[in-house]
């Protein structure tokens, strides 16, 4: 899905998109995960579309299937758009894993890149503050409303943040109210940047890697709508992964989530 157009205003600077990447944070980098886990990073532009094709459900809705290849990581990976007639979109994926041994995702997810100005997030789920699966018991669920670039922590080296775990529903929308919503089915896990999320890139070549505090932002919202996303870890930095329930193997993963449009 490349575009999705609101009372005559489009919304979204890129495609939607699977996306199974994350700007590794210092556990990443101390059990070297970004290197261990390299070829997911880039899994989506070594795709090879298999077939895409419109057809219609039951209830006379059209639905937009496609299957993709991603060859670097051995996996099928099928995506199915129901579009409703009040604009709604049900997204349904699956990846089928091969039987190639492929290091652990850092995410099963998907992500879009929104106007600027829709800078208002509203969620029901965890927080206020970053939560993980594995780091979240002190995140209460509820309904929480923030700027899109106070939901990134200024950690001392830029890295993952911006996350929310167990969101029921989020919504991204503009000064004047108009925007997109995701609503899990039943649940999702969603992540906020003001900013291109590569600017966090871990650069061993570059020890000055940019300061958390000094982020600025760009005229973009970076949103990830996932299925979930790899612990943090933290029983050290110089080794340890996230224990082995928190981690997400290669193996099969399905999930859903509808988006809405917003009109205040």
């Amino acid at each position: 899905m490349n575009q999705y157009t609101l009372q005559g205003q489009e919304m979204l600077l890129s495609v939607l998109e699977p996306h199974f990447w994350r700007a590794p944070t210092d556990n990443d980098i101390g059990n070297s995960q970004q290197i261990r886990c390299a070829m997911w990073k880039d899994a989506v532009q070594h795709g090879q579309l298999v077939f895409i094709r419109v057809e219609k459900d039951d209830a006379g809705r059209a639905v937009v299937k496609a299957q993709h290849r991603f060859p670097s990581v051995d996996a099928v990976y099928l995506t199915s758009y129901t579009v409703q007639p009040d604009g709604a979109v049900l997204v349904s994926v699956e990846m089928k894993a091969g039987k190639t041994p492929i290091p652990e995702l850092p995410r099963f997810g998907m992500r879009v890149l929104l106007k600027g100005q829709y800078d208002n997030v509203s969620w029901f789920g965890r927080g206020p503050f970053d939560n993980y699966e594995d780091r979240k018991t002190a995140a209460a669920v509820g309904l929480y409303n923030m700027k899109a670039d106070s939901l990134f922590h200024p950690y001392p080296r830029a890295q993952e943040s911006g996350y929310r775990t167990d969101v029921r529903h989020i919504a991204l929308t503009d000064a004047q109210g108009k925007g997109l919503s995701a609503y899990g089915a039943p649940l999702i896990c969603t992540g906020v940047l003001h900013f291109d999320m590569a600017r966090m890139e871990f650069d061993r070549h570059a020890p000055e890697n940019i300061h958390g505090g000094s982020m600025t932002n760009d005229d973009l919202i970076w949103w990830n709508i996932d299925y979930k996303q790899s612990g943090v870890g933290g029983d050290n930095s110089w080794g340890a992964t996230p224990h082995a329930e928190y981690m997400l193997p290669y193996r099969d993963y399905q999930y859903s989530f509808i988006l809405r449009p917003v009109v205040k």
